[in-house]
């Protein structure tokens, strides 16, 4: 058996999480390939444990995409119609909110966050969720004066600044900014329909369209400041999107082509896209959109996770040196046994994973681990 299949394997099923959050000890996430709440030791970045979410089956997949603390609790928001999970981080304890409203059934909508003061507002897949607030006690309250024209389909989303954040419809050319302070929204109509994804400089957004491969930079103020036209390429998604992502690092601003095989910086002055990461060399066990690329900006690195993919990426803002990271949190006995016998109980992983994952393979995997 390959080595490198294995890696990334175990990467999928132990380490796949697009989300985290760390503190001066410990990450934190959510496994998207099984059911588990990951805890790593930063200090000797060893799995310290990984225990099943509460009131959620063992086979249970893509329980959550973000994650983000508020206090001394981490808050683990779901994806399509799930459980809201809450960790203690004094306590060690979890809680489970089941939020009631009508929204989307997709599996695949997303919730998105913005943390102002003492609450998280979500705007959780589905228009007709609208946006709530999420305070310390677990309370769930509707934002009443939020009445954006939604529809069924998820939003990008952003950051502005402490009290604002924006939001787009997706494959529209609406942007809304929504201001938590004063209560207020106000959409504007940006130049290009099919918007595919947006990011924020601090100043600027960035967007890109499903129907063609410019990047452009636009104001609200100011309207359309700036055109990168690039013609359409040969690595466009299986849909025929040229990009997969854009994302801003202060002035730096990146994209993933279509195809999800390789990040792009773009060099402003001379017009180009410039290679920064390939992911070709990847094992083809992964569906298209879990190599979406997922940005984490930390200081003077850029850190990439994916949608659900093990492993990760480090890309240095100084010297935009980018590396792909594999197999560097180990997984100690008491664990790996665990969660060999969990997975092992988890008949659909064995067999909806056709690419390499059978029966025989898992049998090996587990007389492997047993023997560590």
């Amino acid at each position: 058996m390959s080595s490198k299949m294995d890696i990334y394997m175990e990467n999928r099923l132990y380490l796949s999480a697009p989300c985290f959050v760390m503190d001066e000890k410990k990450l934190y996430f959510s496994n998207r390939s099984c059911n588990a709440l990951v805890i790593v030791d930063r200090e000797t970045w060893n799995v310290e444990s990984m225990e099943p979410f509460s009131g959620e089956a063992l086979e249970a997949k893509e329980l959550h995409f973000e994650c983000c603390r508020l206090g001394n609790k981490i808050y683990f928001l779901p994806q399509g119609k799930k459980r809201i999970h809450v960790y203690d981080l004094e306590s060690k304890e979890q809680k489970v909110y089941e939020p009631e409203g009508e929204y989307g059934a997709s599996q695949n909508a997303l919730w998105n966050f913005h943390v102002w003061q003492d609450k998280i507002y979500l705007l959780p897949c589905g228009g007709g969720f609208g946006l709530w607030a999420l305070d310390f006690d677990g309370q769930l309250n509707k934002e009443s004066w939020w009445a954006v024209q939604t529809d069924r389909n998820h939003f990008f989303h952003g950051d502005l600044d402490e009290h604002r954040f924006f939001s787009v419809r997706v494959g529209t050319r609406e942007l809304t900014i929504t201001d938590l302070e004063n209560r207020e929204t106000k959409t504007h109509l940006l130049p290009d329909t099919g918007v595919g994804h947006i990011a924020y400089d601090g100043q600027d957004f960035w967007y890109t369209s499903w129907n063609h491969a410019d990047i452009v930079r636009w104001n609200p103020g100011q309207g359309e400041r700036e055109r990168y036209a690039f013609p359409m390429w040969d690595k466009c998604s299986l849909g025929g999107a040229p990009y997969a992502c854009i994302y801003a690092a202060g002035s730096k601003v990146f994209v993933a082509s279509g195809t999800r095989e390789e990040l792009f910086l773009l060099d402003k002055e001379n017009r180009i896209l410039k290679s920064i990461l390939k992911l070709h060399e990847i094992p083809n066990i992964y569906w298209e959109i879990e190599m979406t690329p997922v940005f984490t900006r930390m200081g003077d690195k850029l850190i990439v996770t994916f949608w659900g993919a093990g492993g990760a990426a480090v890309i240095d803002l100084t010297t935009m040196e980018g590396k792909m990271y594999q197999d560097v949190i180990p997984i100690n006995e008491t664990v790996r046994v665990c969660f060999d016998r969990i997975l092992f109980e988890k008949a659909p992983l064995i067999m909806e994973d056709s690419d390499g994952w059978n029966l025989e393979r898992f049998l090996y995997h587990c007389e492997n681990s047993l023997g560590k």
